[in-house]
């Protein structure tokens, strides 16, 4: 599709972005590729960001949907200021690969559009925003302390449209990032709103170590949600926990 003119205003950051996704509902494509993939940004003086992808690849764009996407090693390092100490903080995150199947940014934008919301209320219809994602070889390091999964996965995520439309609300938080802290009102609807609005058939974290002063080990086999949402939770699960730290020993078989 054509990508349509824009006026970019200030004030409307989140809205203006929305024009460029309705143009995507158009665009298709059978494959894909960039070889690599790399950002370097310094949003205050004293704190950086970078990001770096291998080998990102997209299968089967059509109708606002993607069959899939997959990424090869990634990381993500950045330097941000302890605000107590003052001391920068270097962090590093690591993922061996990462996948993503069946995503739809048309059900994304029925969620985020107004004018998708008929007579400004929310139609109150799930609509699955992913089939699957997992990613594996994920690690963490802040300072001190590490942690590392072996693989992550999440089945089904879907989403349904708020009581009343939110793209404002989204122009008003990209715009000042302290807006709830203003108004804690809109904060707590907003939130609630969220919870109303998203349910996960499951989510798994496999192979969990954290590394940290305080601790002489901790390691978790399998950590599990299922039927998750803001209404509830079907089940939670974790398995072969060991964890020590200042004499106290916890070991857990199974609990569900």
């Amino acid at each position: 599709p054509k990508s349509p003119d824009v006026s970019y205003d200030p004030n409307r950051p989140f809205s203006a972005q929305l024009i460029y996704l309705r143009a995507l509902l158009g665009a298709r494509a059978s494959t894909a590729r960039i070889g690599r993939f790399d950002i370097a940004m310094t949003p205050k003086e004293g704190q950086s960001v970078s990001v770096s992808y291998d080998g990102l690849t997209l299968v089967g764009l059509a109708d606002g949907k993607i069959e899939r996407v997959t990424s090869g090693a990634g990381r993500i390092t950045s330097t941000l200021r302890d605000p107590k100490a003052g001391a920068p903080v270097d962090f590093d995150i690591r993922i061996g690969s990462a996948q993503i199947s069946g995503y739809d940014f048309g059900a994304y934008l029925h969620i985020v559009d107004d004018a998708a919301y008929v007579n400004g209320r929310g139609d109150g219809v799930w609509r699955q925003l992913q089939a699957s994602a997992s990613a594996e070889g994920i690690s963490v390091s802040a300072g001190p302390a590490e942690f590392s999964i072996a693989k992550a996965e999440i089945g089904s995520f879907e989403l349904r449209q708020f009581d009343t439309p939110i793209s404002g609300i989204l122009d008003q938080i990209m715009v000042d990032p302290k807006y709830f802290e203003k108004d804690p009102a809109s904060a707590m609807k907003f939130g609630l709103g969220y919870l109303g609005a998203f349910r996960i058939k499951s989510y798994s974290l496999e192979g969990w170590n954290i590394k940290a002063q305080e601790l002489d080990r901790f390691r978790m086999g399998r950590l599990a949600f299922k039927d998750f949402s803001g209404a509830g939770l079907g089940e939670f699960s974790l398995e072969g926990l060991d964890a020590a730290g200042k004499g106290n020993i916890i070991r857990v078989g199974r609990f569900s």
